[in-house]
């Protein structure tokens, strides 16, 4: 005795079942296909969506801290300009300190990222198909 098995993943269904509906209606695949098209498009549009709003999230962040980067240098420099040098290498060394360890943080986090992706695909190597 042997068994076989299929599997199909999907918005469409198998051929086999697709006859099936022609037989019940007509139109029923061509309603079913462009159901599918639909689908697709749509999931591609929430995807762009979300990655333009990603690239919007990470300018405005990337901005607001440029802007403070400069604010805090000119800080510094108005401090030591109006003799407060001791002032002004603390808030600089501070300012130079945070921006240090939020580039780190940032590389740090992509390079977990990259980890998790690759032992994603170890995993699906490493399991029996």
């Amino acid at each position: 005795m042997m068994a076989t098995q299929k599997t199909v993943a999907g918005p469409i269904p198998a051929s086999e079942e697709m006859f099936g509906y022609k037989k019940v209606k007509e139109d029923l695949p061509d309603r079913i296909m462009t159901m599918a098209e639909k689908n697709s498009e749509t999931e591609r549009t929430l995807r762009l969506r979300a990655q333009t709003f990603q690239l919007i999230d990470a300018l405005t962040q990337r901005f607001i801290a440029l802007c403070a980067f400069a604010g805090a240098m000119f800080t510094t420099y108005e401090l030591a300009i109006s003799g407060h040098e001791s002032a002004a290498i603390a808030v600089g060394s501070s300012t130079a300190i945070a921006v240090v360890g939020s580039f780190l943080r940032e590389v740090a986090g992509k390079a977990r990222q990259a980890n998790k992706g690759t032992q994603k695909a170890e995993k699906k190597e490493e399991s029996p198909t």
